[in-house]
């Protein structure tokens, strides 16, 4: 990146850096086998491709805070890098890991947002089909959108985006803190749904928006 760097700047291009957390490397996931993400199968997804990470393990946070901290650390005086991208296409690849640590964290945050398990049971219907819960322990991620409960499914969606969101907010503070000069944004894709935009957004000085012009057709 230093040489890159150095031959835009030659050419008086300015560039924006991209954190590089949409792909763990091979001995990251080797060492911290649970930092890949479990699918709705069940299975623990095999490293390889990008966007395959858990966002609730905490070795994969810690990682993606240390190389997001480096980075800005090292080229937070380089004159032609004028700013940030977080991350990549956040919500492409396995969005929502189904293993332990996010259930246990979706369970949390529902808690956190209804109060009392009578109260969640009233919102999500629970009557219907003997789906009635009595603690917290016992809901289940929705797995099937065509046969799980509906508003179960709308939240598990909602827990995603905002698990999504603190993710992202991690490394967008330590851009602010190392790098207050540089601008931090992000590429979101269209009309991408599965993601609250606007709360991704908030923190960012503006949007991006990656266009695919000739189509994947």
């Amino acid at each position: 990146l230093d040489e890159a760097l150095g031959i835009l700047k030659k050419n008086g291009i300015s560039a924006v850096l991209g954190t590089p957390t949409a792909v763990m490397p091979a001995w990251a996931a080797n060492k911290y086998p649970e930092a890949m993400a479990t699918d709705v199968h069940g299975r623990r997804v095999t490293w390889g491709v990008r966007k395959d990470m858990c966002f609730t393990n905490a070795d994969y946070r810690r990682l993606s805070r240390q190389i997001t901290r480096a980075m800005a650390e090292h080229f937070k005086k380089t004159p032609n890098v004028i700013g940030w991208q977080t991350d990549n296409e956040l919500g492409s690849g396995v969005l929502g890991c189904t293993c332990g640590s996010c259930r246990s964290a979706f369970q949390g945050w529902l808690k956190e947002r209804h109060k009392t398990i009578d109260r969640f049971n009233a919102a999500m219907g629970t009557h219907f089909w003997g789906q009635k819960y009595g603690a917290w322990e016992e809901i289940f991620i929705p797995v099937d959108y065509e046969r799980y409960n509906p508003s179960l499914c709308l939240e598990w969606d909602r827990f995603v985006s905002w698990l999504t969101v603190q993710f992202q907010s991690e490394q967008v503070k330590i851009l602010r803190e190392v790098c207050p000069k540089h601008f931090v944004t992000h590429n979101f894709m269209g009309l991408f749904s599965k993601l609250n935009y606007y709360d991704l957004a908030e923190e960012l000085d503006f949007a991006g928006l990656d266009s695919y012009p000739v189509g994947e057709g």
